[in-house]
């Protein structure tokens, strides 16, 4: 909570079109390249129809739907904040009031994407035969109406040109049978039908995500994450790593083989490391403003003075010299560049392991 980021980050909502209607084309993700899925992916929602057919179903219904207020009333208010949140920007006043100050519209797709499965699952269990909805025609119109509407939202939020127009003929396909299937849920094997559909959803989008397709071997048999494993099982006492000059997903690769990284990701800040690295200049407002913060930390070891510089909201770099990993106490270094040249009187780095771009270097003091 203290920290300059995330913990004095001030959000107002808005601009989650892409997160929030993703989930018509989201079961594509694991046969099609994108940059980011996670960042991409929500629930099969079917937002916001779950939320049109619950208030149908109280106004049409309101002798059987009296018993369950209590349940219906609450989720429906949350859906419809969360949808206001996601949807456009607020201001302060409603930020402050709703206690959402902290929450990243693209974040609340998910909590928005369950108050629809639940309101769902719901009407899956309590709407039968005899519960009244829509007529047939109007189930028709109201159908059209909402897949048009949703279709073009999920186009025109669609940032990574994904929805090519086979895809988007495919993804309406499946859309409007979706559509159509809730909307007639009170009417024979309609229920059946949409249940069926989501199942088979749920089983092509799950069943080939990682690591159901491809196991942990990744974390276990590469050549890399097997010379660490080893060099961590023979100097145990020697077991304090950087990871200089890699992606920041390095660093946490080489934690779970058992290595303690000092520039793996910081959940908080490391306050110690950067006194050590920065010495007074730790204290400076600028550089406190950087390294406040959950990070991800790449380092580059270098010969020059030590700095540290912010690259994205969560990730910075740090610039570190060769007398401060001396100072650190690093016993091993991962990395993908040479570092003997860097080698001085006091400390030398010696190569230990060199496979298909990655080398290992151990600090000699």
């Amino acid at each position: 909570m203290n920290t300059d980021y995330p913990g004095d980050r001030f959000e107002i909502g808005g601009n989650a079109l892409k997160v929030v209607y993703s989930y018509v084309y989201s079961y594509l993700f694991p046969y099609i390249g994108v940059n980011n899925p996670s960042e991409l992916s929500g629930m099969i929602s079917l937002f916001p129809i779950p939320m049109i057919l619950s208030v149908v179903y109280i106004l049409r219904n309101k002798k059987e739907a009296k018993e369950n207020l209590v349940f219906l009333i609450p989720l429906l208010i949350l859906g419809v904040v969360f949808g206001v949140w996601s949807h456009i920007p607020t201001n302060k006043v409603f930020a402050r009031f709703t206690l959402l100050y902290m929450v990243p519209a693209t974040r609340m797709a998910v909590p928005l994407g369950f108050t629809q499965v639940l309101l769902l699952i719901y009407l899956l269990a309590k709407v039968d035969k005899n519960t009244k909805l829509f007529g047939k025609k109007v189930a028709i119109v109201i159908t059209i109406i909402l897949e048009i509407i949703l279709m073009y939202l999920a186009k025109i939020s669609d940032s990574e040109n994904l929805l090519t127009p086979i895809r988007l003929i495919a993804c309406g396909i499946v859309l409007l049978l979706q559509i159509y299937l809730l909307v007639n849920i009170n009417r024979k094997n309609h229920k059946k039908g949409l249940i069926y559909t989501l199942i088979i959803i749920s089983i092509i989008t799950g069943v080939t995500v990682n690591p159901i397709q491809k196991g942990i071997s990744v974390m276990r048999d590469k050549p890399v994450a097997k010379e660490v494993q080893k060099i961590v099982t023979e100097d145990k006492e020697n077991n304090l790593w950087l990871v200089d000059s890699t992606s920041f997903y390095i660093p946490n690769y080489i934690l779970a083989s058992g290595a303690k990284v000092i520039n793996s990701t910081n959940i908080y800040p490391n306050k110690e490391l950067f006194d050590v690295v920065l010495e007074e200049k730790s204290e400076l407002v600028e550089n406190r403003q950087i390294y406040n913060r959950y990070a991800h930390i790449t380092v580059e070891i270098t010969s020059n003075e030590n700095k540290v510089e912010l690259l994205y909201s969560d990730s910075i770099k740090l610039y570190i010299s060769v007398d401060k990993v001396k100072e650190l106490n690093v016993g091993y270094i991962l990395t993908t560049r040479n570092l003997e040249e860097l080698s001085n009187e006091e400390v030398k780095f010696e190569e230990k392991y060199n496979e298909k771009g990655l080398l290992i270097y151990k600090v000699i003091k």
